[in-house]
């Protein structure tokens, strides 16, 4: 098994199955609240579950 892990860890190329949010990708049109340099409460990454709970706080409509 060990072999057949190494060989997928170097030679199968990643493939994402979902599709994971970017937050820091937004139109400001019709919401506002949005992390920006002066308020850069969440990193935009997927992962951080904290500042994506923030941006649902923190984001409504103008």
């Amino acid at each position: 098994m060990v072999a057949i892990e190494k060989e997928v860890l170097t030679n199968v190329p990643v493939v994402p199955l979902t599709g994971r949010g970017n937050w820091l990708v937004y139109q400001t049109r019709t919401f506002t609240g949005f992390p920006s340099v002066s308020d850069p409460y969440n990193d935009g990454s997927a992962s951080d579950q904290e500042g994506s709970m923030l941006t649902y706080v923190n984001v409504y409509r103008k």
